[in-house]
């Protein structure tokens, strides 16, 4: 299983498009699931000039254990970029005949399929080990107590991800 994932890993790994679609997307899922206290913060002061008040302390959205649920949310809206690289990967496979040279050398449908599988799930992998590391973060700096029984609540939606 290892060679397949190898296969693959080392035909993605010379296309460009490839390092811009995973660039993009981590970039993406890094700065705009930190970024939203600070956007809540602007959205306060917004809120003042106008004369009106917005307590985010009351918003639980990085608190422990809310976190985990909100982080999970706000990143599924990118997991696109990933199906986007699944398409560029089957269609480079067919633009450069690499699909019918694999056949050719003695590698099998399945063992085709399961290298496009594998790959895509190491890329899931890598992405829930991001979330959860910026969930954990993210979590420790904006909750107010820290209460070690909730900060591990909820994680259970990291492997519907």
């Amino acid at each position: 299983m290892l060679h397949l994932l190898k296969i693959d890993l080392k035909k993605l790994t010379s296309y460009r498009t490839f390092w811009v679609v995973c660039g993009l997307y981590f970039l993406t899922i890094g700065f705009s699931t930190a970024s939203g206290m600070e956007f809540l913060k602007w959205l306060a002061n917004t809120f003042d000039k106008f004369g009106s008040s917005l307590n985010i302390d009351r918003i639980p959205l990085y608190h422990f254990p809310d976190v985990w649920l909100n982080l999970v949310w706000w990143s599924g809206f990118f997991k696109v970029l990933l199906g986007i690289m699944v398409v560029i990967s089957i269609s480079n496979e067919y633009t450069y005949r690499t699909l019918r040279q694999n056949i050719i050398d003695g590698l099998s449908r399945w063992e085709f399929l399961a290298s496009k599988i594998l790959t895509n799930l190491l890329l899931s992998l890598i992405s829930v080990v991001l979330i959860f590391i910026i969930a954990l973060v993210t979590g420790f700096i904006y909750t107010p107590e820290i209460n070690w029984n909730y900060v591990f609540t909820d994680i259970e939606f990291y492997p519907a991800y």
